[in-house]
């Protein structure tokens, strides 16, 4: 993908992910709004520690957290959908932070990549593509690529440019997705989703 990065998918923990294989990301229609939003779920004190950073960083970005519950249509708590359905979750002191919300025609254009991604979890995602259905659950490395991707068609406007970042992040391989995830999630990368953007797109004029 260009990124020169010299990584392997084997240097990350992708089984487990960084908070012990519990889904950490939620895809949540809005019927109202005709959209689809991304939440990443976190523990409280992570999410307020984020903004701290941003803001010494004096980084225009706020971090918009809720209650897990409020970020949920159709269920109370999220499921697990990647390890031991044995397995429960406790949410307390946890929250959802909006990556990002995508509708018309960004969401029409980002529609077969959130397909393949959540087939490769096992969910169908046919309803969440007309902003209806429930909320699913995305286990961590899945949550990253789709963070990719809807941050980088975030205030794109040109169909060709975003049918591009598309196609760029469909190609890249996990390591180089948890690679622009750590950039444009840093404090200290204040134009890591520019540099995404014109990585992905910028040869288009």
């Amino acid at each position: 993908m260009g990124s020169n990065v010299e990584t392997s998918d084997t240097a990350f923990a992708f089984t487990t992910g960084t908070h012990g294989g519990r889904p950490t990301y939620l895809l949540t229609p809005n019927a109202e709004a005709e959209s689809l939003v991304l939440y990443e779920l976190m523990p409280e004190d992570v999410a307020a520690g984020r903004q701290t950073r941003f803001e010494r960083s004096e980084k225009t970005v706020s971090v918009t957290d809720i209650a897990v519950s409020e970020a949920i249509v159709g269920g109370d708590t999220p499921s697990d959908v990647s390890v031991d359905e044995s397995l429960g979750y406790q949410w307390g002191e946890w929250c959802a932070v909006k990556v990002s919300e995508l509708s018309g025609t960004r969401l029409d254009i980002v529609g077969g990549l959130v397909e393949d991604v959540l087939a490769d979890v096992g969910v169908n995602a046919s309803e969440l593509l007309i902003a209806s259905g429930e909320t699913v659950c995305v286990p961590e490395a899945a949550g990253v690529r789709l963070t990719i991707a809807f941050t980088g068609m975030k205030h794109i406007r040109r169909n060709d440019k975003l049918r591009c970042i598309r196609r760029g992040v469909e190609q890249m391989s996990l390591g180089e997705c948890y690679y622009w995830h750590s950039k444009i999630k840093s404090p200290n990368e204040p134009n890591g989703a520019t540099a995404l953007r014109e990585l992905l797109a910028g040869h288009i004029n």
